[in-house]
């Protein structure tokens, strides 16, 4: 059973990081209460000893009819950070496999943490029943919200065939490199699909190194429509 805490004062500096999250990480320096509410950590990521990775609602109170607001990290004893960018997680990741590579993108475009990012609005294209605990980051479609509705989920055979070819990964110098379907938006409404490649070193150093967009075949022709998780 993954572990759920409570922050008590610590929270108040996640709160004051919302007036402007373009700042460097907050570093909260109160150690969290052993509890119920508060801080939902993620799972199944290839961390590096003594990360955690959490979710959290920006006033620290964990409501299941809202979604998630931050995410946060920490590295053993210290406080907890929040992670604007997949860069501020360079070096808190050992990634020794094609699986760790790809869930370790995935932190990027989960239905999970998609909408906490500084950097615009991305998810990966799936099949409907490809929905796993694995992509979700091993939080429950309850945790996150009630009605909570995304884009990217294909359903019909043929759209679904060419959602399985991906991701694709292949092994390099200094790690993998992982090519997956991409949805990105740098606001509301306004989604295009690319077929995005992307470097991840092996203590997870992220670069993008290519972003091609579909504009031939099923996909380009893509309807996306806001799909709702129950």
């Amino acid at each position: 059973m993954m572990a759920v805490f409570m922050l008590t004062t610590s929270l108040a500096c996640l709160h004051s990081a919302q007036v402007d999250r373009h700042f460097s990480p907050i570093i909260c320096s109160q150690e969290p209460q052993v509890g119920i509410h508060g801080v939902r950590e993620l799972a199944g990521l290839p961390l590096r000893k003594g990360i955690k990775l959490a979710l959290t609602n920006g006033d620290g109170v964990l409501d299941h009819r809202v979604s998630f607001s931050n995410l946060v990290y920490r590295d053993r004893g210290s406080g907890w950070h929040i992670v604007g960018t997949i860069s501020d997680l360079s070096g808190k990741v050992r990634i020794k496999s094609a699986a760790d590579a790809i869930q370790f993108v995935r932190i990027r475009t989960s239905p999970t943490t998609m909408r906490l990012w500084q950097d615009g609005y991305k998810q990966e294209l799936i099949c409907e029943n490809s929905i796993s605990s694995d992509l979700l980051l091993g939080v429950t479609i309850k945790e996150q919200g009630s009605g909570i509705q995304f884009p990217g989920i294909v359903r019909t055979p043929k759209l679904c065939a060419i959602t399985r070819t991906y991701p694709r990964t292949s092994k390099t110098a200094k790690g993998f490199e992982v090519t997956r379907l991409i949805l990105e938006a740098q606001r509301p409404g306004d989604m295009t699909l690319f077929e995005e490649t992307e470097a991840v070193g092996l203590a997870g150093e992220y670069r993008l190194v290519r972003k091609v967009r579909i504009q031939s075949g099923p996909l380009a022709t893509l309807h996306v429509w806001l799909y709702t998780l129950h």
